[in-house]
């Protein structure tokens, strides 16, 4: 489980649904407080988050996900996933969007040429690959 959802020049934003719990959060807030570099940590239970400000003239933001990655896995007891972009869900994330946008243009242009049943049959594709794409993203699309 990869905490940190977004990483800006100095500033860090980490999300997880067990930050919904005001205790365990702010468990969390103070290891996150004590770490080096950090200038301020906020919480915000009811949207599952932590917003983390660090110094970005002492340390960088490479540097600082490494350690924050660490420090929360620690506290979680979550293994570090090496490679969180090699997954399963994502890389079939990624082939039914390509396969919705190859599918969507190939349907445009049968419709256009009058392909009636073409169209039709990557159009059904298109849905296909956008059923894919939804499911692996349900949990975010219907809160």
């Amino acid at each position: 489980m990869k905490m940190i959802v977004s990483a800006t020049h100095g500033r860090m934003r980490l999300m997880a649904s067990a930050l919904s719990d005001q205790d365990f959060q702010a468990g969390l807030i103070q290891v996150l407080q004590g770490l080096d570099h950090v200038q301020s940590v906020r919480g915000n239970p009811a949207a599952s988050s932590i917003v983390l400000n660090y110094d970005p003239e002492q340390i960088s933001k490479k540097e600082m996900e490494a350690v924050v990655t660490g420090c929360t896995s620690q506290f979680l007891a979550i293994p570090v996933n090496p490679h969180p972009g090699n997954t399963l869900k994502r890389r079939i994330n990624r082939y039914a969007k390509y396969g919705a946008i190859a599918s969507l243009g190939a349907s445009l242009v049968f419709a256009y040429t009058g392909r009636k049943r073409l169209h039709i049959a990557t159009g059904w594709l298109f849905v296909g690959f956008l059923a894919a794409h939804m499911y692996v993203h349900r949990k975010q699309t219907f809160r």
